[in-house]
This record gives structure tokens, sequence and C-alpha cells, in this order.
């Protein structure tokens, strides 16, 4: 599942790679740059998504303990009554 964020920074990518390419046209230099691009992107999104599966797992134990607590609250109502 891929966020709208990430969507918009590959679409970016996309659009902004082959004017980079142009600025370094000529031999070596391009091929270079497409090597450095791509391997910057792939960094990114590794870093990006490494981040997300951290976010996303901290949010899920967040919402266990919120369940865990609302019921403990609900025995302890249905306890007291």
């Amino acid at each position: 599942m891929r966020t709208a964020a990430l969507r918009a920074a590959d679409l970016l990518f996309a659009t902004a790679l082959p004017h980079f390419l142009e600025f370094y046209r000529g031999g070596a230099r391009e091929r270079s740059a497409s090597e450095v691009a791509t391997a910057l992107h792939s960094g990114i999104y590794d870093v990006v998504h490494e981040a997300s599966l951290g976010y996303m797992a901290a949010m899920l134990d967040r919402l266990s303990d919120a369940h865990q607590e609302e019921r403990r609250r609900v025995s302890r109502d249905l306890h007291d009554r």
C-alpha cells in the first residue's frame, strides 16, 4: 500500500529526472548521472519505507493499547453494576 505522498514523490522524480539528465548530457557523465539519480531514488525510498513501517507499528501498538484499556473500562463498568 503506497501513500499519496510516495506517489507524488515518484511522479516528481519521474518528471524531474529527464531534465536532470538533460543537464548532464555527454557520454560518461550522463550514465553516471542516471546511476546517481537511480541510487538516490532507491535510497530515499528505502528510508521512507522503513520509517513508514516503524510508524505503522507504533500506531498499531497504540491502537491495541487503547482497545485493551477500553475493554478493561467496560469490564469494570459491568462489574460495578
